[in-house]
């Protein structure tokens, strides 16, 4: 009640107003953060920084407000045609859109390159944000299948961050890496990362002591960091360095969410969510290994933290597999989809599991989940392997020459995380 007193005796200042839409947001507070902003865009509509404050908190809702976010911000296009805040907005919402499941590969196209044209159109603007506009047609370009274009606007991002953005300069690096490792160069990859100089880049054992109180807590770019380098360790059979690095960033989310540390700007649910990937390749590292009761451990936190998610039963199913307990894999991958029908990895996993079964009908029915696997992730060189094998097995040569010739394309341009993990920022 405190917060709606203050807004009624202030009803006409515009800055309290947002003032207080930012706080809330901070606070991860995003249902009155919505609501706060949707009164001031009604009462202040040519405010194109409540629009784009608005946009911002309609993509907190996952999924559900990715369509809202891409509406409020042509309404604040609309209001100043050419404004960078307002084009950056419409930018990263388009690139949200694009990440959804349900849209088809071709409207997820149309929604990357009208957001680079956004982009595009205002990078000769003044001002601070060309290193963070060049960030983001670097991730959509990525996305769209243009490496060449976006290892250019990376690295130009990353020669234009100040001192004074450490984020951003990690995000660029963090993005730069990405896109070696999508030409298999892995060692440089490596190297760069090994730049950075953050503890999330630095071989640290799983069972070294506890992060110290003074030590920062991790930023969302440490941990990125600190998953890529794990997933190129991985990547060179360096299980045993991916866990290190990957047990190093847990302690330290951990400390984080005892109080130990600062949470170095990151809300709650924010926090919560980085977790839960250090989990989830936790998980798949040590089940690789063959660690398997460390393995089972981490996702028994993450059936604790988030027992609703799809991606929690996709990874026990994958240590279930590597049990050798293809069953008990069968009912985990069920399970994701039955939360997430959509669930391209459960998808394929089961599609895999069905074809290994050998027999026609379990064969033709491998090939179903792999074709609806793949109508959500086109870019899975392993979806069109399985689905080449499922109809080698069907008598289908041709078209198994084709689907097999497809992953053998898409793995050499594979990199070893998806472009969709670098996020899209509006703010420096």
């Amino acid at each position: 009640m405190d917060l709606y007193r203050q807004l009624a005796e202030n009803e006409q200042d515009a800055t309290v107003w947002q003032s207080k839409a930012e706080q809330l947001l901070s606070q991860g507070d995003i249902q009155r953060c919505k609501l706060v902003l949707e009164t001031l865009v009604d009462t202040n509509a040519k405010d194109v920084k409540c629009y784009s404050l608005l946009v911002e908190v309609c993509l907190k809702y996952g999924y559900e407000g990715y369509a809202e976010a891409v509406a409020v911000a042509r309404r604040g296009n609309a209001v100043q045609k050419g404004d960078v805040t307002a084009s950056l907005a419409l930018a990263v919402a388009l690139g949200h859109q694009a990440r959804h499941p349900v849209l088809t590969v071709h409207k997820k196209q149309q929604c990357r390159l009208e957001a680079v044209r956004v982009l595009e159109s205002v990078v000769g603007k003044p001002g601070h944000a060309l290193p963070l506009i060049q960030y983001n047609l670097a991730v959509l370009k990525a996305e769209l299948g243009q490496v060449d274009a976006a290892v250019a606007d990376a690295r130009a991002a990353y020669e234009g961050c100040s001192s004074s953005n450490p984020d951003l300069t990690q995000l660029c690096v963090f993005l730069l890496a990405l896109l070696l490792s999508s030409k298999q160069q892995h060692d440089a990859a490596l190297r760069i990362l090994a730049a950075v100089g953050t503890a999330a880049s630095t071989p640290a054992s799983g069972s070294g002591p506890d992060p110290p109180a003074s030590q920062p807590g991790p930023r969302r770019a440490d941990v990125l960091v600190g998953r890529l380098r794990a997933r190129l360790l991985q990547a060179q059979t360096d299980l045993g360095g991916a866990i290190a690095v990957l047990a190093q960033l847990q302690k330290r989310l951990a400390a984080c969410r005892q109080g130990a540390a600062p949470l170095s700007g990151l809300a709650l649910q924010g926090q919560q969510e980085l977790e839960a990937q250090v989990w989830q390749d936790m998980a798949q590292a040590l089940a690789a290994r063959g660690d398997l009761t460390d393995a089972l451990f981490c996702v028994e936190q993450l059936r604790k933290a988030w027992p609703t998610r799809a991606s929690t039963y996709h990874v026990l199913g994958v240590v279930h597999e590597a049990a050798g307990q293809p069953e008990q894999a069968l009912d985990a991958y069920n399970t994701a989809l039955a939360l997430e029908p959509r669930h391209a990895p459960s998808l394929l996993r089961l599609g895999t599991l069905y074809r290994r079964r050998g027999t026609t009908p379990d064969v033709s029915v491998s090939r179903e989940f792999l074709t609806d696997a793949l109508r959500y992730d086109t870019a899975s060189a392993a979806g069109w392997f399985q689905l080449g094998l499922a109809a080698k097995g069907l008598g289908h040569r041709e078209e198994a020459e084709k689907h097999l010739m497809t992953a053998v394309s898409l793995a050499a341009a594979s990199p070893v995380l998806p472009f969709a993990v670098a996020p899209l920022v509006m703010t420096p």
